[in-house]
């Protein structure tokens, strides 16, 4: 027999083989030769016929499995996502699974995770403990759960100790998610909103149909995701919950596993391959029924899938920036659509062109009002006039929350200490060796670094200026470590913590920061955007902006309506339980549609003035987009072929309209030059024929194919 096989490279498509013993099913890992060498592949589909033509068919060596270790519905997912997204199949077969599953073997000796727990189960009878073992059992049932580190450091028992426990079977792995989040058990009575919306979607349970459940923050939208994540669950269905970010999961986890106890995994980037191989091993043999997961987890092998929720459908971190370039969001909804079961997208503010197909009947649009009856006054501040970061209207109320034991979040989303060094003689930046971005100046310590936030290249401060040699160079701009220190100073008796990718450095103090503050034992709270969304603390009675209009400047046709959902988003995070609350929003452009819409969190007047430019400039949800995005260490080649391409696609049949070719924001990152050609046109099918058969590589210059772009010019 003759079957197709795919490989985790940029292959446009499958390979064909003979296989002269067994019959390898779609799914099932093989080996065959590759370039000279054996390489592990993926059976993407068995041939219907030899192909016409002289060439050698090559056999294959071995086969790995005796059923397909990928689904059905995975493999048919995969199979049109890599037609949708002219993205080649074996690229997505190798995401699709754990590195472990994609070797074919399974770790020689049992791996320590992270996070142990009793296995509460095990009957220890006929179980011999040496000692050790025992004293650690002791420690465990008083412990509960605690990290492999605490064991080895606090309690001096060997990880050779707790390797013998595991496959004794009397511990288990756990997660810090465990350790550290306490279970949220909450009885409340639901809204006739919520009871509405819950309805709709339970009468659609073995129907497709895709619902947006829009309403603010604080409209229980969670609650609505509990209750038919359970009703599913109940007919023994599994059920995929997504959420765009590491940060968000804590809000899930604590709701969620009152109720589904040891059914429910979560999976995100932040697990070791042997944590991430055991969970996905549990999910494809069924012990795990309920997955709570970022955007890679649309790909879990979950038994009997009955139900898909996206939350925060509208967060850009749903789209793979490398390849394969997917939408977790919109691959859910391909994979809820094979499954023929229903898919639910909640947000407070929704993308537009998601709430455009809900306006317009495509999806079912369900509405959510809030939960509590608080008071939230709204005050924008214009900073061309108050000339001060910390304004003396944010001075006042922070004192104010102060007295009363409530609690303050500030958004700021400036990495660093400074924003940059420039030279005062010939104003050159201090620029990053290998991308075109200024160096940030983070103080570590006592001592300032200077470091590239693209590509992580570090080095102390300089002290002449690389260009002209002046010894006059001048720390500019306000980063967020010192905003930190101007609140310390202002703020002496405040608790205040800072949570941005440099402090936050493991999931751990992510989610140990977030319990501080849903205890109400942080006074201010600042951070880049990761604390601006999903949270629910309950002591935040105001909400501040810092500088609201740093993405409404970005050359991209979304930045009014990402400054709108960052601005938004964070307003929500105030007034979710207390009675009185304030919002505060400063910007060098206070008058601006967004500005003034997202601080009064009012999505829907929002969406009338933004739908009308979209309309006018032909920009979704009126058209379809994709981008050529050419990518090469010698910037004239990358002009060249960029250009070539524009003149083979300009004139086309279709009506789609080539924009460029033009370099990003960003032109050069870890020494690669990156340029850009955008097509739009009414019919996705028309740019995808336009760019099927276009090579992925001309002159040593990569071409990346990216449909439904998010990011435009990054």
């Amino acid at each position: 027999m003759f079957v197709e096989v795919v490989f985790p490279l940029a292959f446009d498509k499958p390979l064909l083989y003979r296989c002269n013993f067994g019959k390898p099913l779609p799914g099932c890992r093989v080996v065959a030769p590759l370039k000279g060498k054996s390489k592990i592949g993926f059976v993407y589909n068995t041939a219907s016929g030899i192909p016409e033509g002289d060439f050698e068919i090559k056999e294959i060596e071995k086969i790995l499995d005796e059923g397909p270790i990928i689904p059905e519905d995975v493999l048919i997912l995969i199979r049109r996502i890599s037609d949708y997204y002219l993205e080649p199949p074996g690229l997505f077969m190798h995401i699709a699974i754990p590195p472990y599953a994609r070797v074919g073997r399974e770790p020689k000796r049992i791996l320590l995770p992270k996070f142990v727990k009793l296995n509460e189960s095990v009957d220890l009878t006929g179980i011999k403990l040496t000692p050790k073992e025992r004293e650690a059992f002791c420690i465990l049932q008083k412990q509960k759960f605690t990290s492999i580190s605490e064991l080895e450091e606090v309690w001096t028992i060997k990880r050779e100790v707790i390797r013998s426990l595991l496959k004794k079977g009397v511990v288990i792995p756990s997660t810090c998610e465990e350790v550290l989040l306490e279970r949220i058990e909450d009885r409340i009575v639901y809204t006739e909103d919520q009871k509405r919306a819950i309805e709709e979607v339970e009468k659609s349970f073995n129907n497709f149909n895709v619902f947006l459940l829009f309403g603010p923050p604080g409209s229980g939208k969670t609650e609505v995701y509990k209750v038919l994540a359970k009703k599913v669950f109940d007919m023994g269905k599994s059920v995929l919950i997504l959420v765009p970010e590491i940060a968000l999961t804590p809000h899930y986890i604590k709701r969620f596993s009152g109720l589904f106890g040891d059914s429910l995994a979560v999976l995100h980037s932040s697990l070791s391959n042997y944590e991430r191989y055991r969970i996905w091993m549990d999910i494809k043999r069924g012990t795990k029924r309920v997955v709570i997961g970022t955007r890679l987890s649309v790909f879990s092998p979950l038994v009997d899938l009955g139900l898909i929720v996206v939350d925060e459908e509208q967060e850009p971190s749903y789209k793979q920036k490398e390849a394969p370039r997917y939408h977790a969001r919109d691959v859910a909804i391909m994979r809820a659509y094979i499954k023929g079961i229903p898919v639910v997208l909640g947000s407070a503010t929704p993308q537009l062109e998601t709430y455009y197909k809900a306006a317009t009947g495509k999806y079912k649009l369900l509405k959510l009002s809030k939960l509590y009856s608080t008071k939230v006054d709204v005050d924008i501040v214009d900073l061309n006039v108050e000339k001060r970061i910390v304004s003396e209207k944010l001075k006042k109320e922070i004192i104010e929350r102060l007295s009363r034991k409530e609690s303050t979040m500030i958004l700021y989303n400036k990495r660093g200490f400074y924003r940059a060094i420039v030279c005062e003689r010939c104003g050159n930046f201090v620029r990053c060796p290998s991308c075109d971005v200024t160096l940030v100046p983070h103080r570590e310590g006592g001592n300032f670094l200077l470091k590239c936030h693209l590509c992580g290249f570090t080095r102390g401060v300089v002290k002449k200026c690389m260009v002209c040699g002046s010894e006059r160079l001048n720390a500019r701009g306000i980063g967020i470590q010192q905003l930190e220190d101007i609140l310390v100073r202002e703020f002496r008796e405040a608790r205040i913590e800072r949570m941005d990718l440099d402090t936050v450095t493991s999931i751990y103090r992510r989610y140990e920061i977030i319990e501080k503050m849903v205890r109400g034992e942080i006074d201010i709270l600042i951070g880049t955007q990761m604390i601006a969304k999903g949270h629910h603390f309950p002591n935040v009675t105001l909400s501040v902006v810092l500088v609201a209009d740093q993405i409404l400047n970005y050359p991209d046709f979304r930045s009014a309506e990402r400054t709108f959902q960052l601005i938004a988003q964070m307003a929500g995070r105030s007034g979710r339980v207390l009675e009185r609350s304030r919002v505060i929003v400063q910007s060098f452009v206070p008058n601006h549609y967004s500005i003034i819409y997202g601080a009064h969190q009012d999505y829907e007047s929002f969406f009338k003035e933004e739908i009308t430019h979209r309309r006018e400039f032909f920009y979704p949800p009126f058209c379809k987009m994709a981008r050529l995005l050419f990518v090469g260490k010698k910037k004239d080649r990358v002009i060249y072929v960029s250009n070539k391409v524009y003149s083979l696609l300009k004139d086309n049949e279709f009506g789609v309209q080539i924009i460029g070719p033009t370099p990003l924001v960003v032109e050069k990152v870890e020494n690669r030059y990156r340029w850009a050609i955008f097509l739009k046109g009414k019919s996705s099918k028309h740019i995808r024929l336009l760019l099927k058969d276009l090579p992925l590589s001309v002159s040593n210059v990569r071409i990346y194919k990216d449909i439904d772009p998010i990011d435009l010019l990054n």
